[in-house]
């Protein structure tokens, strides 16, 4: 049974996640007493919400059970140009973030390594030279590629970082979006990201088991960062695959942009939302507040695990949905229903927050 290669596949997938989950799961214990001992904390206080001293830079344990993995399954990985650039960016992009942990980097220095980082995968063939038909455009000159292809990557991949402000929530997202991915890419045959996909699945499902609230520790910009990258890597991938794709092929998503969009809907829809409120207000768009949608959710009076626990479900719903919906309707129909969507959910979050407040008031 074993021999079929599409069986074959599917072990390779199973040892992916199980060699990762176990990795993470032994190896973040120790990482946890290592970095309380060498003072490499958080500490409650301020705009923070968590209480008491939590050691952060938990993406250390996240990275070594993946690249465990890759190592392991290295005669079933295609080990060709893309996929050594894009392993040389995620590990760029891990120090980056170990680095910026450990010392707080200038975010200007910070833009700097992303941008290098981004061009790497640019390099390595994963890039946007295309808008499918947006705005009447279609393939972009190299240039312009380029540019919005770098944009891109470095927008997911901030967004997924500036959603882990509670606790599991970062690591269930990534769960979330990187099943849908592993098994796109088992469905349509690309071993290389299945695999990859696969051990980000595994390394996060036991790195959630000590970062559930009450956090024992912090994913940190070390796992966000690379974390939030290979999300934007993976977006693109699935897109161009798909576009290529034979229109009688039954994996074909008439709306393929929507489809790869919904996948990383959540950081993108909330990062969007908070700078979006921060301009109306006169302020910077980096400027630190809690509009986040879990902020939201806690004044509402939801415990940390609960919150967690209705955007993993809401962004699931969400996913499923409009995924089904691309499937069959091109995506000049569905990003639209999904911007009305975004905006109709944070004009809720606003209502239900003033009701409260008029209540507590009123009392």
């Amino acid at each position: 049974i074993f021999s079929n290669p599409d069986n074959a596949l599917f072990m390779d997938i199973i040892l992916s996640v199980a060699v990762s989950f176990v990795v993470c799961l032994l190896l973040t214990p120790f990482l946890i007493k290592l970095f309380v001992r060498l003072r490499v904390i958080d500490e409650g206080g301020g705009r923070k919400i968590h209480k008491g001293i939590v050691p952060t830079m938990g993406g250390t344990g996240v990275f070594i059970a993946i690249m465990s993995t890759l190592a392991i399954m290295w005669d079933n990985v295609e080990m060709n140009m893309q996929t050594r650039y894009v392993i040389g960016a995620i590990s760029v992009m891990f120090l980056l973030g170990f680095t910026d942990d450990a010392i707080d980097l200038r975010a200007s220095r910070k833009l700097f390594v992303m941008i290098i980082v981004a061009s790497l995968v640019y390099m390595s063939g994963i890039r946007i030279d295309s808008l499918f038909g947006f705005f009447g455009v279609y393939g972009l000159p190299s240039g312009v590629s380029y540019a919005v292809t770098v944009f891109t990557i470095i927008v997911v991949t901030n967004a997924f970082n500036l959603i882990d402000g509670i606790d599991g929530l970062a690591g269930g997202i990534g769960i979330v979006s990187m099943a849908f991915f592993a098994l796109w890419f088992v469905l349509s045959g690309d071993k290389t990201f299945a695999i990859l996909c696969s051990s980000i699945v595994g390394a996060l499902a036991a790195f959630l088991r000590y970062n559930w609230a009450p956090a024992r520790i912090f994913m940190g910009d070390t796992g966000s960062l690379f974390i939030g990258m290979i999300s934007a890597i993976c977006a693109i991938k699935f897109i161009n695959q798909n576009i290529a794709l034979d229109p009688s092929d039954p994996l074909k998503f008439k709306g393929a942009v929507a489809a790869g969009c919904v996948l990383v809907m959540y950081p993108m829809y909330d990062t969007l939302r908070v700078f979006i409120i921060r301009m109306l207000e006169g302020r910077s768009p980096m400027s630190p507040d809690t509009q986040h949608t879990h902020h939201y959710l806690l004044r509402f009076g939801f415990s940390h695990s609960k919150a967690t626990m209705v955007i993993l479900i809401a962004d699931t719903v969400a996913i499923i949905f409009f995924g089904v919906l691309s499937y069959f309707v091109t995506s000049f129909y569905v990003v639209p229903l999904m911007l009305l969507t975004s905006l109709a959910v944070s004009l809720w979050l606003k209502r239900r927050e003033r009701q409260i407040k008029h209540v507590h008031t009123a009392i």
